[in-house]
């Protein structure tokens, strides 16, 4: 496919097929706009479709300004209908009609073989996306779209599906417990501080105006909400999706593994109120960990098989992480009401 021009709202767009040494630029991109999965290799993904004469990826390029790939789309047939997979365009660039142009570019493709119909798969839940589709003239269709994997310990695994490997008795207890034969403590005292965090957070962020929470902490980063919202939702995924823990469908984000704030949505942006119901109902599921984990649980191993390489964490991991993640997003926040004048998290009552 010949470069093919584009006149995008944020300047002209080539627009033409991936080639082998594109991988890498391409693959960053699905990152940047989070459509990778643990349990799809993207490698595999871009070298199957440029591998086979019924798929590609096409790409999207602004030369004149030297900014390289903006814009991805993987287009394929199955001799009955086309199917288009890893539509993305680069964070800065979006709004500007590059999605718009690449789906054009993508039934271009399947028309000039001669591809009556194309389709795609959206989530329910992903209202902006599916408004997108829904302007170029996409409708949903009468049909339910089923799955199976056919690897072994392929997919994303049931919140139910834990491996634990046995304790030993030194990481089970501790010294005192082991000598007395009392039970191994939770651990939530460990944690005191943890609701003072959340608490602040949630104080500073409910009252603030959609103005100040699209206030970034520095030209890099995510507006404030993005970020605050990103740090409850990755609560749900390490805490539910990864180590089995319940209630995610009582938070903001029961598909915390597909989509989360910053990561996959800096579209529905998230209000004072919102924020603060989503800090409260994740919140609810740290106090449930904090209550019920035990010392001798932060040494089970807990082990799931998505992708190419399992994923293999102890509970003492997990928590570990979930807080260090918490702690160091909240202060990217606090530096943003720093720089709207505001007073910075007091996590220090």
């Amino acid at each position: 496919m010949a470069a093919r021009p584009m006149a995008a709202e944020n300047g002209p767009m080539e627009i033409r097929a991936a080639l082998p040494a594109d991988r890498d630029a391409v693959i960053a991109l699905w990152e940047a706009c989070g459509l990778t999965r643990p349990w799809n290799d993207p490698v595999a993904d871009f070298d199957r479709a440029l591998g086979g004469p019924a798929s590609t990826v096409l790409v999207g390029e602004e030369p004149e300004v030297g900014a390289g790939i903006v814009a991805t789309a993987m287009v394929g047939e199955d001799g009955h209908r086309g199917w288009v997979y890893y539509l993305a365009v680069r964070p800065e660039r979006q709004g500007g009609g590059h999605g718009r142009h690449m789906m054009a570019a993508c039934e271009g493709w399947l028309r000039d073989r001669g591809v009556p119909k194309i389709q795609l798969m959206v989530r329910d839940s992903n209202d902006p996306v599916l408004g997108f589709y829904a302007a170029l003239g996409y409708e949903p269709q009468a049909v339910r779209v089923l799955g199976r994997w056919l690897a072994d310990g392929a997919g994303p695994a049931p919140a139910s599906a834990v491996a634990a490997t046995p304790a030993t008795p030194a990481r089970a207890v501790t010294a005192g417990a082991a000598s007395t034969g009392r039970a191994s403590p939770v651990i939530g005292p460990a944690f005191a501080g943890w609701p003072v965090l959340n608490r602040a957070l949630r104080d500073a962020v409910i009252g603030l105006t959609t103005e100040q929470l699209a206030q970034r902490p520095t030209p890099d980063h995510w507006p404030l909400w993005a970020i605050v919202g990103h740090l409850a939702c990755q609560r749900v995924f390490w805490l539910c999706d990864f180590a089995g823990e319940p209630r995610s469908a009582e938070t903001p984000f029961p598909d915390a593994a597909w989509s989360c704030p910053g990561d996959e949505d800096l579209v529905n942006v998230l209000d004072g109120p919102a924020l603060a119901a989503a800090l409260d109902a994740t919140f609810a599921i740290v106090e449930g960990a904090l209550a019920r984990w035990t010392m001798a649980d932060l040494a089970e191993v807990i082990r799931r098989d998505w992708g190419d390489e399992p994923w293999i964490k102890s509970r003492g991991e997990v928590i570990a992480r979930v807080l260090a993640h918490d702690t160091s997003h909240a202060a990217e926040a606090s530096l943003a009401l720093g720089l709207l004048g505001l007073p910075a998290l007091d996590i220090w009552p």
